[in-house]
Formats: structure tokens, sequence, C-alpha cells
């Protein structure tokens, strides 16, 4: 009898450790409450910020401001048009906050069955020809998930990438004056190049 409730035991143990290592969750970093939920308004206020540069903002000294909002909008709107378009993406969910000149990229990430919150952290700046922005990752977690460097250069990269590709939409090359991230908002200045 004690031989079959130690087995009993033991077999109880392997099935709860191994429903524990098949949990489809998994806790991560989480994102402040009180980022608001991005809304079509934003996303279109993002777009019109854009459209005003390709207009000819950029062929003078310009300023652009973007909210926390509107950039939370643009990043899900651009992961959601990615995963309809068939491309898998482990990234989902993605609440940006903007402060102290860092922004701070909470997600969750989707590998296989496990599912994890993540962070990472990012400084942009200015190149020193003043044009183009850098992005330099801080620190990045997911949880218990081990996220190699190979996918984080490559998240660095896609984000360096898309930013200055907003930046350069009038197809003109500018130099970068001024980039400020706090308190919620990202404002970029520069000149064009003469």
């Amino acid at each position: 009898m004690n031989n079959k409730r130690a087995i009993s035991w033991v077999a109880g143990v392997l099935v709860l450790g191994a429903l524990a290592c098949n949990m489809p969750s998994i806790a991560g970093p989480q994102p402040p409450d009180d980022i608001p939920t991005p809304s079509a308004s934003d996303l279109d206020s993002f777009g019109q910020k854009l459209e005003d540069l390709q207009d000819g903002g950029l062929a003078q000294p310009f300023s652009v401001t973007f909210t926390q909002a509107e950039l939370n909008a643009i990043a899900n709107a651009s992961l959601d048009d990615l995963a309809a378009s068939g491309e898998e993406i482990p990234v989902r969910d993605v609440v940006l906050v903007l402060d102290d000149g860092l922004m701070y990229s909470y997600g969750t990430i989707q590998i296989e069955s496990l599912q994890a919150n993540g962070l990472v952290t990012i400084r942009p700046s200015i190149s020193a020809d003043q044009t183009r922005l850098i992005i330099s990752v801080e620190s990045a977690e997911f949880g218990p998930i081990n996220v190699d460097g190979e996918t984080i250069e490559s998240l660095r990269s896609e984000v360096e990438r898309g930013l200055n590709d907003l930046l350069n939409t009038s197809g003109g090359t500018i130099l970068l004056t001024s980039l400020i991230l706090d308190d919620g908002f990202l404002t970029v200045e520069g000149t064009p190049l003469q």
C-alpha cells in the first residue's frame, strides 16, 4: 500500500510539474496602469502629422511631436497589418511609454505554447552626422524566457529602420537637431540638409 501511495504521489508531482512547465502564460514586466488605450483618432492624428511632413514640412526647419497614444496606435496597427498579411508575429499588445529620454516597450511575446510579458528599454539618439536616429537597447527582459542577442539586435534594427523611414518620408536628407522623449511625448526637430 505504501508503494502505491508513493507511486501515486510521484505521478501526481510529475503531472503537476508537466502542467507548470506548459502553462500558457508566464508573468513578466507589466506596463503602468495609467496608459490609455490607443484609439482610431490617435492613429489618424499620427497619419496626419506624417502627411504634413511629406507635404513640405521637411523642406524647412521642422518640429513634430508624437504622443504616446499615437505611437501605441501605429505600433499595434503595424503589428496587426503584418499578422493579417500572414507573417508570424511573436509579439503582441505593445505598449510604449516615453519618459526621461527612454522608450519603454512593453509587450507579450509568444514562443510556441509559451507566453510571457516583456519589457525592452530603448534609448534613441541622433547619429554623429545628424542624419539619422540611432537606437540602443538598454535592457530586455521577458519573464523567465531567455531571448538571445540576435533576436534583440533584430528588434533594435527594425525599430531603428522604422523610425528613420518615418523621418525620411519626403525623400530628402535632413539634419536632426533635437530628440526629446519625456512625459509621454516624442519630439523630433530638424532642418533640411543644404
